[in-house]
């Protein structure tokens, strides 16, 4: 995975940036202050220079005041919480990608699934009619048949239907010995 590396880089390179920062802005904090302190500790010497240069008593200074000191510097780190904030942006960017990869994994797993259960919706539905229309069918040629049938019962349960009966017996009886006889005849003719 590239988010631990790439995180600890730019982490890294902002940490490196934000300590050259500091330690320049270190430097010139504690220049101005050295500049201030010499200001501030001869501010009686060049207020009496002053005094003379124009001309005044310079034991006026002890009531004025010596010469003004310029306003004081100060250093505070900065851009540490930026090198951190950089690294974790680094993290969550590279966490959010792959994110993304699953979800755009998820939609298109479900959009096959979508497809595929359509195709199976159709093809239930033309199963289902085609076997309603069977159904149909079969039920037509019941209704067609029923009639003779019922004809075919009421002739068998008849006087008439119970001799037919016997008769149809013997003859398929009659039939099967005659067929018997002449299969074993022609196995006899043969030898």
């Amino acid at each position: 995975m590239v988010a631990p590396l790439a995180a600890a880089l730019i982490g890294g390179a902002g940490l490196m940036s934000s300590l050259l920062t500091n330690r320049a802005a270190r430097h010139a904090a504690q220049r101005q202050m050295d500049f201030q302190r010499e200001m501030s500790g001869t501010a009686y010497q060049r207020a009496m220079a002053d005094m003379e240069a124009a001309g005044l008593n310079p034991m006026l200074v002890s009531s004025l005041g010596g010469a003004s000191t310029p306003g004081g510097a100060s250093y505070a780190p900065q851009g540490i919480d930026s090198a951190v904030s950089s690294a974790l942006a680094a993290t969550r960017l590279e966490a959010e990608i792959d994110n993304l990869h699953a979800q755009t994994s998820t939609i298109k797993s479900q959009t096959a699934l979508n497809r595929a259960l359509e195709v199976k919706a159709l093809e239930d539905a033309k199963l289902a009619s085609n076997s309603a229309k069977v159904a149909q069918i079969n039920e037509r040629r019941l209704r067609a048949e029923l009639p003779r049938l019922e004809t075919k019962a009421d002739y068998d349960s008849s006087f008439f239907g119970r001799i037919g009966s016997t008769v149809e017996r013997i003859s398929e009886t009659i039939g099967n010995t005659i067929s018997n006889a002449l299969g074993i005849k022609s196995i006899f003719s043969k030898k």
